[in-house]
């Protein structure tokens, strides 16, 4: 069923992007008055076909790209002097100019068409009501609170959380004026905070320039929760993704609100939680069913949680299989500031250990191990996934809890502390389903997976518990909608334009050009992401065919128009000689170029 998928969102792909590109070649000839004699989706033997006036429409053999072929294209063949008004190279330079840029053109305006789309009409957006304040952060020293609506930053208004994001984004380690509503005692009091955004790795690879963050999110944490195997809690009945409902009659809406209601617990009495736990059905034709559950956890002996008072946890041995040594860090690269970072991880997970046996075995199922990558260090360290089917048991997986000695809060901690610095060792701390912790000393490796661009990963992904963001729908009219269409296509060119320059600087290599396998994968993934994922995939690929095409390379359309310029300037036609040499190092560029992409391609498959 994959591979079905995969096929058909790759010909629904390739199929418009050059149906829209050889259209745009195949208006502009007709409008400027040259004959079309061949209108080809794809290369090679003909497959279908018609012929209607002068053309004829066909679908060829090779669905890798496609062509228009007019009459007088040969620079070889004379034309007689009645006809040379329907001969392509005949025409002035405008005229043949405005064809060769028309294919290129199309796939620029097919993504504004497909934004303009998907941006018109009624949509929701998130609020701009504060869901969670990360602990730490600025937003937290600042005194914003989970339930505020952010009404302005620095007086510019805000209307919706993106735009919160926005403005403290461009306001990197400068202070900002924070307007907020809070409800107080059933009224809306409007208060006035200073906080300054932290400076952050722009998540853009082609943006270089900083971004602040003030630690503010528009989900809400939910109380779904972890439990340690052999626990008091896992004793009791409580099962991983359990969400608690309560604790001895205290609502507990919140992650936060959960841990302030354990933490507030006496542990030497027992302690009822009450629980939601959806249980899957074994009829497929039922959909899973919530069931509420109250527990009674017996009480236990009191557990020290002062980390300061506790025996210090030294960093663990590193867990690496013999075979796979490669991904393991010498002793010599564990230089004094990489032990020390070890130490402070180790200290975090002490404290996350102590907390989770204060909590009679319950933990936040946050940032817990949801799969594994084959052939990646997080494998070699055999990290095990630890969220079990819904209606399972604890089991003994793994959860993030620290990374380069700050606790880990939120799952996406942990991919904005190792890309950091993807070259660098990192240190990530764990704590296993048998409560037991330990730290992992690493280096991230290259994917091997070609549709990540190359990067450096762990190879793990992490479960998130947030949800619930408060939303507004509105309707959005065509000119608004055309006015984002325009920005988000710009936004696009200037992404695939940025990737196009780390190509030819050194930034990314060669071994991540793709070819149809390339394609193909993303195109599959994309598809079964949804309709969404799968039209802006369209844009993005539309823009690089775009982008491609104009390069001035003899054979594509911004060779042909570097030609007709050159012959513009010189007010006569190239001779057959010099065309014949600039075609010859056209194909060879555009040749090697595909050769590196199929050799990419094959080889990934093994």
């Amino acid at each position: 069923m994959l591979q079905i998928v995969t096929l058909l969102a790759t010909l629904v792909l390739l199929g418009v992007l050059i149906t829209v590109h050889e259209l745009g070649h195949f208006i502009v000839a007709k409008l400027t008055g040259v004959r079309v004699l061949t209108f080809s989706l794809g290369f090679g033997p003909k497959l279908v076909g018609f012929t209607r006036g002068d053309t004829e429409y066909r679908i060829s053999m090779l669905p890798l790209g496609g062509y228009v072929r007019m009459y007088g294209d040969d620079p070889g063949t004379d034309v007689p002097a009645a006809e040379q008004r329907y001969a392509f190279l005949e025409k002035p330079f405008w005229a043949k100019s405005a064809i060769a840029v028309a294919g290129p053109a199309a796939n620029l305006l097919l993504p504004l068409g497909l934004f303009f789309a998907l941006n018109f009409g009624t949509e929701q957006l998130v609020d701009a009501v504060v869901g969670t304040v990360l602990p730490g952060d600025p937003a937290a020293a600042a005194g914003i609170l989970p339930g505020d609506r952010v009404v302005a930053v620095d007086g510019e208004p805000v209307a919706v959380f993106d735009d919160l994001v926005e403005k403290i984004g461009s306001r990197p380690n400068k202070p900002t004026r924070i307007t907020v509503e809070r409800a107080t005692d059933g009224k809306r009091a409007r208060l006035e905070l200073m906080t300054t955004p932290a400076s952050a790795k722009n998540p853009n690879p082609t943006a270089t320039a900083p971004i602040g963050r003030i630690g503010l999110l528009a989900s809400i944490e939910r109380p779904l929760i972890a439990v340690d195997v052999d626990s008091p809690a896992a004793k009791a009945g409580l099962h991983a993704n359990d969400e608690v409902k309560s604790v001895d009659g205290v609502a507990t809406p919140t992650r936060a609100a959960l841990s302030a209601a354990l933490a507030a617990s006496d542990p030497a009495r027992d302690l009822v939680v009450v629980v939601e736990r959806t249980v899957a059905k074994t009829d497929d034709a039922q959909a899973a069913k919530p069931t509420v559950l109250k527990v009674t956890i017996p009480g236990t002996a009191p557990v020290v949680v002062d980390v300061g008072s506790a025996q210090p946890m030294a960093p663990s041995p590193d867990p690496v299989a013999v075979d796979d040594l490669r991904y393991a860090v010498p002793a010599e690269d564990l230089t004094e500031p990489v032990v020390k970072v070890r130490t402070e991880t180790a200290t975090q997970v002490l404290a996350a250990v102590l907390r989770q046996r204060r909590d009679r075995g319950i933990a936040s199922l946050e940032a817990a191990v949801a799969s594994v990558e084959p052939e990646t260090p997080a494998a070699a360290r055999r990290l095990v996934a630890a969220l079990p089917p819904l209606d399972g048991p604890p089991n003994s997986g793994h959860r993030v809890v620290a990374v380069d000695g700050a606790p880990v809060r939120i799952a996406s901690d942990l991919a904005v502390a190792l890309q950091k610095d993807p070259e660098a060792i990192h240190v990530i701390g764990l704590v296993d389903g048998a409560g037991e912790g330990a730290t992992l000393t690493l280096r991230l490796q290259k994917s091997t997976r070609r549709e990540l661009g190359g990067g450096r990963i762990l190879g793990v992904s992490l479960t998130s518990t947030l949800g619930g963001a408060a939303v507004l729908t509105r309707e959005v009219g065509a000119a608004e909608a055309l006015t984002r269409a325009i920005g988000q296509t710009g936004e696009t060119i200037k992404n695939v334009a940025g990737g196009y320059v780390l190509l030819v600087t050194g930034g990314v290599g060669l071994d991540q050009l793709g070819g149809p396998v390339l394609i193909a994968t993303i195109a599959g993934e994309a598809a079964r992401s949804g309709a969404e994922g799968f039209l802006l995939l369209m844009c993005m690929i539309s823009v690089n065919l775009a982008l491609l095409n104009l390069m001035p390379i003899p054979v594509l359309d911004g060779g042909h128009l570097l030609l007709f310029t050159v012959e513009a300037v010189r007010r006569k036609k190239l001779s057959m000689t010099a065309r014949l040499r600039a075609t010859q190092v056209g194909l060879v560029l555009v040749g090697a170029l595909m050769a590196v992409a199929l050799f990419n391609d094959v080889a990934s498959l093994f």
